[in-house]
């Protein structure tokens, strides 16, 4: 049986698979050549470093989020689209999801994201500047309340049990009176809240651009 070629899109696969199934922090070349059939080092002809192939990870991760093509008078829409789009991603990626909020864009389909959201705010009128910080606003946002998402939900490898499910001490008695608002089915409500706030802000940015 004539062995399978080992490529650079194969083995980006085979890393966001491993890091889905084991968590970030258990993945290593070593694995990674094992599901391939080959040893790690062949791994470094196509990947220098495991920087770069987390950075291939992230790439194709962010392949999948999209930034809708519309008239760039609807700045506010596809700004919330590309949001949930993003999102989508991370959710469906929970393992791997560290790595978009903690690796720098620097690889050919991230910063097309990049260029895509910037272009949206800069053809609504807001200054260079105000792009960057609209841009850093959305993933202080994104990635801090998709973080929080992931502990409430207990998606870490090394989760343990809330605290604010199991019983909140009474000498935290404020805790205790908000613990039922800190679960579960409290995220999609106060997700939603946050990003219209995000939106809202945006809009009125936006808007004070007008003559």
């Amino acid at each position: 049986m004539k062995k399978e070629a080992l490529t650079t899109e194969r083995i980006v696969e085979a890393a966001l698979m491993l890091i889905d199934r084991d968590g970030l922090e258990a993945f290593s070349t070593r694995k990674l050549g094992a599901i391939l059939g080959v040893e790690a080092m062949s791994l470094y002809h196509h990947f220098p470093s495991k920087g770069q192939l987390l950075d291939a990870v992230v790439d194709r991760m962010m392949s999948d989020v999209v930034v809708p093509d519309e008239p760039a008078e609807n700045p506010k829409e596809r700004f919330r689209q590309a949001v949930l789009s993003y999102c989508t991603v991370a959710r469906a990626h929970p393992n791997a999801f560290l790595l978009l909020a903690a690796r720098r864009f620097n690889t050919p389909t991230a910063l097309a994201f990049l260029e895509a959201l910037l272009v949206l705010f800069q053809g609504a009128g807001l200054s260079p500047e105000r792009a960057a910080r609209h841009f850093r606003l959305m993933g202080y946002f994104l990635n801090g309340a998709l973080l929080a998402e992931q502990t409430v939900r207990g998606q870490r490898p090394d989760a343990t049990g809330s605290v604010v499910d199991t019983g909140v001490p009474m000498r935290f008695p404020a805790t205790a009176q908000s613990a039922p608002y800190l679960g579960t089915a409290y995220l999609d409500a106060t997700f939603s809240e946050g990003l219209e706030l995000l939106l809202e802000h945006l809009a009125q940015e936006v808007a004070s651009t007008k003559p």
